[in-house]
């Protein structure tokens, strides 16, 4: 009777752990699969975290980055003529400017997160995307129809945006980055159990 009451006691405290262990984040993982006889006396194995980022990888990224925001950025120089339906010179720079502006940033979010990046796109984009805006603006509501005024906040809005679309991609990745890895170093119980010699062997292992 006392050996069927302590092994009731142990099965008990055995669920008691694994619904513990359930209560972890997603991230955990932790197996509550009961344990054969001959793996009783081994820790559960912990599944590695994410590894730190080297330094060639985001070499990588940046020149992926930058050369598919430049294409779409040449594409959107083209495009953004016809859309504004331009007449004088300088108004067809400021509108292909214009333009440049609001693709660029495109290439670097797609650039970025073909090559694993996971800047955020919202970051990415808020700069060129409020240059382009205000240089169509500008155009629309030119009444000397000179075209100088969109030609300025094009060029100097997008001398500056441009290298800050691509700055904000990376700062949002290393954070996301640096987010997982908190995570991934803070502990987490693991816990398993199974039967043996009659009773329940309960293990329970932890990472830091």
């Amino acid at each position: 009777m006392k050996g069927w009451r302590a092994t009731r006691v142990a099965r008990s405290i055995a669920v008691a752990f694994c619904l513990l262990a359930h209560g972890v984040e997603a991230q955990t993982q932790a197996p509550c699969a009961p344990a054969t006889a001959g793996q009783a006396g081994g820790a559960p194995a912990v599944a590695p975290g994410p590894e730190s980022e080297s330094a060639g990888a985001l070499a990588g990224r940046l020149v992926t980055e930058t050369l598919l925001g430049s294409g779409l950025a040449t594409i959107g120089f083209l495009v953004g003529p016809e859309v504004t339906a331009a007449a004088c010179r300088t108004c067809v720079y400021a509108a292909g400017l214009a333009g440049a502006n609001a693709l660029f940033p495109l290439g670097v979010y797609w650039g970025g997160n073909s090559v694993g990046g996971e800047g955020s796109f919202l970051f990415t984009v808020a700069g060129p995307w409020l240059v382009s805006a205000t240089a169509f603006t500008a155009i629309a509501l030119d009444q000397d129809y000179d075209g100088k005024p969109a030609f300025k906040i094009s060029a100097i809005g997008g001398a500056i945006a441009a290298p800050l679309s691509i700055a904000l991609y990376e700062v949002t990745h290393a954070r996301r980055r640096a987010e997982k890895l908190r995570r991934a170093t803070a502990f987490r119980p693991l816990v398993a159990f199974g039967p043996q010699r009659g009773g329940l062997s309960l293990q329970v292992a932890g990472q830091f």
